[in-house]
């Protein structure tokens, strides 16, 4: 298993870090309404954490149209390398002040920060991806019903007439929304992000299958415990 703080031999110390049994993800608050503290919780365990600074300071490298529906400039709110009990996890983490944001920006962000990641850690001899179970780590305030009079409404019509005429980003991000909505949870398909059609880039970095899962916070607390235990039980 990598040791996070390795990643300080080729990278800033300030964007690693290691905590027994609990880490605190604060974002600057700049609204009211706005989730910015989020301790995540794990008893008995350790989280080790990759900062988004790492990825936001090598954002312009990467290309906007890896694929038609991969944008590899989108980043997420870290990645947390978490064990407990001898199992060991990879968790991409987004934090969003709203469910609306989960379709809007998150499941873009997931897939592209997973390869990212992956390929930040295969520089190191000690990572080793089949050593962990990994996932993307959704954490939102809950999903309301928008009425027809919701303002918010016009965005989601519009939303279905550019799947109706056949925006590929847009049907996919229809379906993994449904699916995080009703279930929390969704298997994305490496295959629904041309993955497969980048055919210089080591598997390693790829995935044919990534389990996410939503985790609902209560709307509008601003802070957040969320307790790790149960939704890695759940993979």
């Amino acid at each position: 298993m990598i040791e996070v703080r390795e990643l300080s031999q080729l990278y800033s110390s300030d964007y690693v870090g290691v905590y027994e049994d609990s880490y605190k993800w604060t974002e600057k608050k700049n609204s009211p309404t706005m989730l910015y503290e989020v301790e995540f919780q794990l008893s008995g365990g350790r989280i080790g954490y990759i900062s988004s600074n790492l990825l936001k300071d090598t954002q312009d490298a990467y290309n906007k149209t890896a694929t038609s529906v991969l944008n590899l400039k989108k980043i997420c709110d870290g990645i947390l390398v978490l064990e407990k009990d001898g199992h060991k996890y990879l968790a991409v983490l987004e934090c969003k002040s709203g469910f609306a944001e989960v379709k809007k920006k998150a499941i873009e962000q997931i897939p592209a920060s997973y390869v990212k990641s992956m390929s930040i850690l295969n520089d190191f001899s000690t990572f080793n991806k089949q050593d962990y179970k990994v996932f993307g780590l959704i954490v939102s305030y809950p999903y309301k019903e928008t009425t027809i009079t919701n303002s918010d409404n016009n965005t989601t019509v519009l939303d279905g007439k550019q799947a109706l005429i056949g925006n590929q980003l847009e049907m996919l991000k229809i379906k993994y929304n449904m699916q995080l909505r009703d279930t929390q949870k969704s298997d994305f398909l490496g295959k629904d992000f041309l993955l497969p059609l980048l055919t210089s880039v080591k598997p390693d970095l790829l995935f044919d299958v990534l389990s996410v899962r939503h985790h609902a916070v209560p709307d509008l607390c601003g802070t957040a415990v969320v307790d790790l235990a149960p939704i890695l039980a759940t993979l």
